[in-house]
């Protein structure tokens, strides 16, 4: 069976780690990442980025695979953002993360 499947997940956003991808792809990467599909807007009580596309019918809050925020995910696209000098990216990640570990423990 070679049915393709178009869903938007965290590991999408992957390329933006390491020496993969040009200019435009990172940049297309992180539109998409602050898109609607992973940033809610309750962004106070919501900690991106998703492991699952916000409007996805199978997004789930307590299914760790199809919704909440993987923080190793979140690690790999900051460093990215980081060495590819997307400093927003990287200040808007770092407060995620640090925002993640004082709310929920770690």
């Amino acid at each position: 069976n070679k049915r393709r499947f178009d869903v938007l997940i965290n590991s999408n956003l992957s390329p933006l780690f390491g020496g993969a991808s040009t200019q435009q792809q990172r940049q297309a990467l992180i539109d998409t990442m602050n898109s609607d599909h992973f940033v809610s807007k309750s962004a106070t009580t919501y900690f991106p980025v998703p492991t699952l596309d916000l409007f996805n019918a199978n997004f789930s809050v307590r299914n760790y695979w199809r919704g909440p925020v993987c923080i190793n995910m979140n690690w790999i696209r900051l460093e990215g953002a980081c060495q590819h000098n997307f400093d927003a990216q990287a200040a808007k990640l770092i407060d995620a993360i640090v925002r993640l570990v004082d709310t929920s423990g770690g």
